[in-house]
């Protein structure tokens, strides 16, 4: 405010208290650290997607499983695989009941790799939805390539002759 000459007597101000929600800007910022933490670092590979389809984060432990380097490279192998005839019935039906039941759980699904190897996944996933329509599908694959193949060996052995490899 200024007096009858122009001079400068009141400076009137207003002031908020921003602590409160400077503490909150630190602990969102903290918590989103954690979960890019174990996101990261999971021992099973870990994704969100468009519902489209379109890849849009993965954690390293995907990867490797698909034996890739990056997101790109997997959202290019994952377009591959979906063109091999083999997998056509497999990922139809996966995506049928994704639809129908909004997730899947232990959902075991075989497929062939474009370089001819077959795989075995076990995936978990759920359709995240905002104001009524699905907007995300996340979730995980774990290749559990390994113990099927062992638990197939097993069974084999059981019902073989060890001898002869005879029926019993």
């Amino acid at each position: 405010l200024r007096d009858e000459n122009g001079a400068v007597v009141e400076i009137l101000g207003i002031t908020r208290d921003i602590n409160e929600r400077k503490l909150f800007e630190k602990r969102l910022i903290e918590a989103e650290k954690q979960y890019r933490f174990l996101f990261e670092n999971s021992p099973v590979g870990l994704f969100q997607m468009k519902y489209l389809g379109e890849y849009v984060n993965t954690n390293r432990s995907l990867l490797k499983i698909f034996d890739v380097a990056s997101l790109e490279a997997f959202q290019n192998l994952w377009d591959e695989i979906g063109l091999i005839p083999a997998n056509a019935k497999p990922l139809q039906e996966r995506s049928e009941l994704l639809a129908k039941e909004k997730q899947v759980s232990d959902y075991e699904i075989h497929l062939l790799l474009p370089n001819g190897k077959s795989i075995w996944l076990r995936e978990n996933s759920q359709i995240v939805e905002m104001e009524g329509q699905a907007i995300f599908v996340e979730g995980s694959f774990e290749n559990y390539t390994t113990r099927r193949r062992q638990d197939e060996r097993m069974k084999y052995l059981a019902e073989h002759d060890h001898l002869t490899d005879l029926y019993n």
